[in-house]
């Protein structure tokens, strides 16, 4: 269906928001448009929106698109600043992308953590023994990721304490080169060492064709276990990534 026969409700059910000029087509929306759009319709209209990605918070009124969307499963929301956990605390969340912060200011009770399954550590650790306690506490997380070089040494310790986890994931190929803990992560087909050329375009293909980064390191990690490529190989190749788009 394309976005001129699209119902209007459809079009917001996945948004990139941007405070600036966003890219062509849908489901990029610049801050401004969508601000106006819910000056416009009524709150239910926004209800509808599943998946959201605030990519870039500064210049614009993000607690207003927060408070009108509250149907979120799946967001994107690199800093969660405290005003806006309110708005969030209630979203039927199951995917969460998001920084270590958000993991150090909240217990891992909370309920903005009982229903998730995917979270991305987004930026730079600071803390790391708190980080890695408040992620193996985590009740309902089977996936998660991170690009820190300094998560590395912890990985061992997150798939002993987390035995629902079932994919891990470190979006960073360098940092693996110096990692004394690199032999014992690789026996544990569970992790994985995968990447992405753009952020944006693989989020948005997950939710559009199911052919994320998520998807290629299951597809990986089937493999493996299958035998079909050796089982101590942890770097997602380019054949996996070609097999999960077929």
């Amino acid at each position: 269906m394309s976005p001129e026969h699209t119902p209007p409700s459809l079009l917001y059910r996945t948004m990139v928001i941007q405070p600036d000029e966003p890219r062509e087509g849908s489901p990029h929306c610049a801050a401004n448009d969508v601000l106006a759009a819910i000056r416009l319709k009524p709150p239910s209209f926004f209800q509808q929106t599943h998946h959201l990605m605030l990519n870039h918070t500064g210049g614009y009124d993000v607690k207003s698109i927060l408070e009108v969307c509250t149907g979120v499963e799946n967001l994107w929301l690199w800093n969660a600043e405290e005003p806006w956990i309110p708005l969030i605390e209630s979203y039927p969340l199951v995917h969460l992308y998001t920084s270590y912060t958000l993991l150090r200011s909240l217990p891992p009770t909370h309920g903005l953590f009982s229903r998730l399954t995917h979270l991305e550590l987004l930026g730079a650790v600071d803390d790391t023994d708190t980080t890695c306690a408040a992620v193996v506490a985590l009740p309902q997380l089977t996936h998660l990721s991170f690009s820190d070089s300094r998560f590395v040494p912890l990985c061992l310790l997150v798939l002993e304490s987390c035995p629902s986890l079932r994919v891990l994931v470190c979006i960073n190929s360098h940092a693996m080169h110096a990692a004394d803990s690199a032999e014992g992560l690789a026996r544990d087909v569970r992790f994985v060492v995968a990447s992405r050329r753009d952020f944006v375009d693989d989020w948005v293909s997950g939710i559009q064709r199911g052919t994320d980064y998520w998807h290629r390191a299951e597809s990986f990690i089937a493999a493996r276990q299958d035998r079909q490529i050796d089982p101590l190989r942890y770097y997602v190749g380019e054949e996996i990534i070609h097999r999960s788009l077929l």
